[in-house]
């Protein structure tokens, strides 16, 4: 009598609550995603009284599973296996269904390969499946030859099904948590571009590039669109963040056809390192590179480029490394906007004060043989014309002061000789002087003192001058331009009064910007330089004061000016 054949012992799983609360819970932390697949294998080996359990990722790319974690028997180290060599392995991935092998039935011999490990007689095999994608694959493995149940294999492989669902939730979060943090870079790096000086922007568009890309080095190629060559104008790397020597690396845009090709269709390319320039040595490591064109508000700049020693920048960053790229462009075409404006103002500066100066000599001679002309003169008919001669000669004086004073209020130059004197008899004794601006108008002085004030009269005549001709300006010959001084409580208020067309509303506050001039009157007298009432607002302000406009058109304008009184007043010469 034969012996009856041996049965496979068959394995039903019932774990504990609390077996399965720890499970839920250990794969359910989404704080770091490289812990969930050791907590999953470790949990999975107790639950199915397993001796081993694997954790397998999938490679799309070169189609191997690489093994994330292992628990039991056997070594947990690196391991790879291409699913070519593994046809059982290769249909759980291609069909998303779970497949058991027994000990003496495999498709493949289960002690020949490394892998499984040897003592290996029963294995279960489980998709990590989430929304359709494939993750990798669970492998469940016992020393004895188990048949499990139809049921315990439904249950495990809910059990990594839980675990895949787990894993994505991790990659997610991991993946918003890396976005947040490229964008707080971002964030931070876009920041620092605020400068307007071009020698500091570029190398913190190199540093900020680094800072949030991560690249091992970041360069900034800067185009010359007269000789279509590429500078490098700054380098960042792990060391430092530098300006090239002078004299820079030049490319030119015909030697580098990657970079050319960007700056003509204003695309970002991802390339072999090899292939860019790099700046003055090629750095050892890197493996790919990142070229992502500056574009201006009219046209190419340059080229951003990134150099990465690991894989290849994902579109993710690609996006990311072309949003910090506009930002940088708009910096540094800011910077450079800053660097002619300054040098033109520097410009204009050195011809306003080379023309001040050599036109106060002849003014100062034509002021004094006017002078002397008229006392000549008597009342010959020649005495209107050297006094019409007489009132622009001293309009020009004015002119060039302003001029002047504008050059010295833009370098920072610009000071005050502050001493105490009464300014209503200053205003009665300035006023007359400056009457001879306007013989056509009425001047009416009202000053009532003392108003004893701390200013610089030097100054205050520039203001008071520039009141007065603003009135003159403005208002019809023949009518009435009021100056008063006042006491309004712990302040000395000078008005000067006209009775023009006004100003409008919306015009009041800007009456005050530099170069603002309103329409000329009707006529046809010229609306001045706009600087006047702009330098007399900076001198009041200057020492102390506020200065202001009220008018109501067709009604005329009164200007303002308030200066803190003091105890006592001195003399003024």
């Amino acid at each position: 009598m034969s012996a009856a054949p041996r049965r496979t012992p068959s394995l039903h799983l019932s774990p504990s609550v609390p077996a399965l609360l720890e499970f839920y819970s250990a794969i359910g932390d989404l704080s770091d995603e490289t812990l969930i697949p050791a907590r999953a294998a470790a949990l999975l080996r107790e639950i199915a009284r397993a001796d081993r359990v694997e954790v397998f990722a999938l490679d799309t790319v070169r189609h191997h599973l690489v093994r994330l974690a292992a628990a039991g028997l056997g070594s947990d180290g690196p391991l790879t296996l291409p699913l070519a060599d593994y046809p059982l392995l290769a249909e759980v991935v291609a069909s998303l269904r779970p497949r058991r092998i027994l000990g003496g039935w495999s498709p493949f011999p289960l002690t020949s390969q490394s892998w499984p490990p040897p003592g290996v007689r029963s294995v279960f095999c489980a998709p990590l499946v989430a929304r359709g994608e494939v993750l990798g694959v669970v492998c469940v493995q016992w020393t004895a030859s188990l048949l499990p149940s139809v049921l315990s294999l439904q249950f495990l492989e809910t059990l990594i099904q839980f675990v895949a669902v787990a894993l994505l939730n991790a990659r997610l979060h991991a993946e918003v948590e890396r976005r947040a943090q490229r964008l707080d870079a971002l964030n931070r790096a876009a920041a620092a571009l605020a400068t307007l000086e071009l020698d500091q922007a570029l190398p913190q568009v190199a540093a900020g590039a680094r800072q949030c890309t991560g690249a091992a080095v970041a360069l900034v190629w800067l185009l010359d669109p007269h000789t279509l060559s590429l500078t490098l104008a700054a380098r960042a790397d792990a060391q430092a963040t530098v300006a090239p020597p002078t004299p820079a690396p030049v490319v030119p845009v015909e030697a580098a056809p990657v970079l050319r090709e960007i700056l003509e269709n204003g695309h970002s390319t991802v390339v072999a390192a090899s292939t860019l320039p790099l700046g003055l040595d090629q750095p050892a490591g890197l493996a790919t590179a990142l070229a992502v064109p500056l574009i201006g508000r009219r046209g190419p700049l340059g080229v951003l480029v990134l150099g990465f020693a690991t894989e290849p920048p994902d579109q993710a960053l690609v996006v990311l490394a072309e949003a910090y790229a506009n930002q940088a462009a708009l910096a540094i075409e800011n910077a450079r906007l800053h660097h002619d404006l300054k040098q033109a103002l520097e410009a204009r500066g050195r011809f306003v004060a080379i023309a001040t100066h050599e036109l106060r000599t002849p003014l100062a001679v034509l002021k004094g043989n006017i002078q002397i002309a008229l006392r000549l003169v008597g009342d010959s008919p020649l005495r209107p014309m050297l006094e019409v001669i007489g009132v622009q000669v001293a309009r020009l004086e004015y002119l060039v002061r302003d001029l002047a004073d504008i050059i010295r209020l833009e370098s920072g130059r610009f000071s005050l000789r502050m001493v105490p004197f009464d300014l209503a008899r200053w205003v009665q004794e300035r006023t007359q002087r400056l009457a001879v601006l306007a013989p056509q108008h009425q001047l009416v002085v009202e000053a009532v003192g003392p108003l004893n004030v701390q200013a610089d009269p030097e100054r205050l005549e520039s203001v008071l001058a520039n009141l007065l001709s603003n009135a003159f300006r403005h208002a019809p010959p023949g009518s009435t331009v009021v100056v008063r001084a006042e006491r309004q409580g712990t302040e000395a208020v000078l008005s000067v009064a006209d009775q023009g067309p006004g100003i409008p509303p919306e015009l009041q506050t800007q009456v005050f910007e530099p170069f603002f001039r309103a329409t000329d009157d009707p006529g046809g007298r010229p609306a001045g330089l706009g600087l006047g009432l702009y330098i007399a607002r900076e001198i009041i302000e200057a020492h102390g004061g506020r200065i202001w406009v009220v008018s109501q058109p067709g009604q005329g304008a009164t200007f303002f000016v308030a200066l803190p009184l003091t105890e006592s007043a001195g003399e003024v010469s």
